[in-house]
């Protein structure tokens, strides 16, 4: 099951450099025009994407578990349609193919069964349209940080490192960012592939996620540390 963020947690909340400038933007180039269209955050957290979404048009749905997550997310956007839920039982709250795009940044990696994994795609496919577009946020799995402890000996990173075929494997993470640890698990390029597939979506676009130009003004050491190899990878898959 997903981590539900604590209220001291949330409060020292804030979006990584990572996520701002390698894997928010590759949302932003695939999501399409939303315009008398429904969408659907799942795993919305503190309802960052509200803004992305909405700018293209869509009528915007987000769900969480955490209820201190979703009161953030309340508070900032007060137009969203926020709902405290389980990915697991999307189908339970929302009726069978009522979106035409859903989204999810960065919630499968905190999950430590691959059954978790297919729970949640399976209820995803289910909400979704048909012929609707998923986009599937993860961090990229040659390089999550759970590799990068192996390749790079990262000094904020906790794990016992086996191999990047160890699927599942927990690793801990002091966020320089926020000043607290999360955890999350290491999954394959094979893992995420197959499960899309087995849960009846045509993968049609993969994008590593390539820093953009904006962080090299911003923050150059960042910048020239995560030019030279990719943080996270997009999925862009569509419900056959």
């Amino acid at each position: 099951m997903a981590k539900i963020y604590a209220n001291k947690e949330v409060k020292e909340f804030k979006q990584s450099p990572g996520k701002i400038y390698c894997l928010h933007p590759s949302f932003d180039r695939h999501l399409p025009d939303g315009k008398n269209k429904k969408i659907l955050d799942v795993g919305c957290g503190d309802g960052f994407y509200y803004k992305m979404c909405t700018e293209k048009g869509f009528k915007y749905f987000g769900i969480d578990i955490s209820k201190d997550m979703l009161n953030k997310a309340k508070t900032n956007f007060s137009d969203g349609i926020f709902l405290e839920g389980s990915c697991f039982e999307l189908s339970k709250f929302y009726e069978r193919e009522s979106f035409d795009v859903v989204i999810s940044s960065m919630l499968l990696p905190e999950f430590e069964l691959l059954t978790d994994i297919r729970k949640t795609l399976n209820e995803i496919n289910r909400v979704l349209k048909k012929g609707g577009v998923f986009l599937l946020g993860v961090g990229h799995p040659a390089f999550d940080m759970y590799m990068r402890k192996f390749l790079f000996n990262a000094d904020n990173v906790e794990t016992d490192f086996y191999s990047y075929y160890d699927s599942a494997k927990l690793y801990k993470v002091v966020s320089k960012n926020m000043g607290v640890v999360f955890e999350d698990h290491h999954w394959t390029f094979e893992d995420y592939i197959n499960e899309l597939v087995g849960a009846g979506f045509e993968i049609k676009m993969v994008d590593e996620c390539k820093i953009v130009d904006e962080a090299k003004e911003a923050d150059g050491d960042f910048y020239a540390e995560r030019i030279k190899v990719p943080s996270y990878v997009l999925f862009k898959a569509e419900k056959k």
